[in-house]
C-alpha cells in the first residue's frame, strides 16, 4: 500500500510539473531584429583583421533599402572617456592571463550590468603575442538607431607579476552615419 501511495505521489508531481513549463514564445514585446550574420559577414578567425571586425554592421547595411539615405559606419578608435580602472592598470593587481584580465574588465567597466538592458549581445576577442595582447569587447544591439554598437579595445601587457591594461580605447558603430567630427549622426 505504501509503495502504491509513493508512486501515485510521484505521478501526481510529474503531472503538476508538466504544467509548469516555460512558454514557447517570449511573453514580452520584442522589436524586430535581423537574423544572425551569415558566414559571408564573419571576420577571419585568428587574424588581426578579424579581431576588430564587427559582422553585424555589414549585415545591418544589407538590410537597408537601396533608396535609404543612411550611411552606416564606424568611428575611429579614440581614448575612452573614462580612465582605465586603477585596479586593472600598471599600479593595480595583476592577472594570470589576458583572458582573466578581459573578464575582470567587464566587471570593472560595468559592462555586464547593461547586457540585456541597453545592448543585446557582447563579444570578447583576444590577440596575444608574447608579453603583449589586445583585447576587444564588442557591444551590439543598442535600442538606438544612431548608435548600433560600441567596442572597447584594451592594450594589455605582461610583466613579472602578471597582466595589466596599458590603455583603453573605444569606438562606435553608427546606424545613420559618421559625422565629420567623428561622432554618430
Amino acid at each position: 500500500m505504501l509503495h502504491r501511495l509513493c508512486w501515485t505521489s510521484v505521478l501526481t508531481g510529474l503531472v503538476l510539473l508538466a504544467g509548469c513549463s516555460l512558454p514557447r514564445t517570449p511573453q514580452v514585446d520584442m522589436m524586430p531584429y535581423p537574423d544572425p550574420p551569415t558566414a559571408e559577414y564573419a571576420p577571419a578567425l585568428w587574424s588581426l583583421e578579424g579581431l576588430e571586425g564587427q559582422p553585424r554592421l555589414a549585415a545591418y547595411e544589407d538590410l537597408l533599402p537601396p533608396e535609404s539615405s543612411l550611411d552606416p559606419g564606424t568611428t575611429a578608435w579614440h581614448e575612452a572617456p573614462h580612465p582605465t580602472p586603477v585596479s586593472l592598470s600598471s599600479i593595480g593587481q595583476r592577472y594570470a592571463s589576458p583572458g582573466a584580465l578581459l573578464v575582470a574588465s567587464l566587471e570593472a567597466l560595468s559592462l555586464m550590468d547593461s547586457l540585456g538592458q541597453d545592448h543585446w549581445e557582447q563579444t570578447q576577442r583576444i590577440w596575444q603575442e608574447e608579453d603583449r595582447a589586445i583585447g576587444i569587447i564588442m557591444l551590439w544591439g543598442y535600442q538606438d538607431d544612431a548608435v548600433r554598437g560600441r567596442d572597447y579595445r584594451l592594450w594589455m601587457r605582461e610583466d613579472r607579476r602578471g597582466w595589466f591594461i596599458e590603455s583603453l580605447e573605444t569606438r562606435y558603430h553608427c546606424g545613420r552615419g559618421v559625422q565629420v567630427d567623428g561622432t554618430c549622426l
